[in-house]
Formats: C-alpha cells, structure tokens, sequence
C-alpha cells in the first residue's frame, strides 16, 4: 500500500476531530433536553426514551405537542451517537494511514 500524504491525513484527522466534537455536543443537547422534558414523568421511567420513538415515549411527546410543549426527539441523540461513532472510525483509520 503506497504511503498517504500527511496534507490528506491531517485533514482526515481534522474532519475526524470535528466529527467527534459535534457528536458529544450533540450527545450533550440531548441529553439535557431528554432530562429537562421528561423530568416530570420520571427519569428512571423514562430511560427508554433517550434513544427510542415507540410506546409510552410516543404517547408522552403527543400529549406534550398537544399542550404546546416542544417535544424531546431521540433524532438528536442518535445523530449525534453516529457523528461520534463515525469521527472515531474516521480516527482510527487516520492513524492506520500514518
């Protein structure tokens, strides 16, 4: 395998990097989020709900639109849990390259 340029892979460990911070804010965002609107039902009851749609979740958002509350959305978490899991393989594959 012939040897990268170190300009593509500083990039790569740059787009890597970025990725990685994005995905943790986004992590964060909803994490907080998640907390701050399912507080009143119950955090430990509402576990589920960080990462799925279905069920009580689903029937919990409806009733909090209804009532003009913005409703958490796992889109968040699992957006920011594929930016994190991508910028690490983007890492790794980065220092393969070295």
């Amino acid at each position: 395998m012939r040897r990268q340029s170190p300009r593509a892979v500083a990039a790569l460990r740059l787009l890597a990097g970025l990725a990685i911070v994005l995905g943790l804010f986004l992590l964060v965002v909803a994490l907080l989020w998640w907390a701050i609107f399912f507080r009143p039902v119950g955090l430990a009851d509402a576990a589920s709900c960080l990462y799925s749609r279905g069920g009580a979740c689903l029937f919990i958002r409806d009733v909090a639109a209804t009532a003009g509350r913005v409703a958490y959305s796992p889109a968040i978490f699992w957006l920011g849990a594929t930016s994190l899991a991508g910028g690490l393989a983007l890492r790794w594959g980065a220092a393969a390259l070295k």
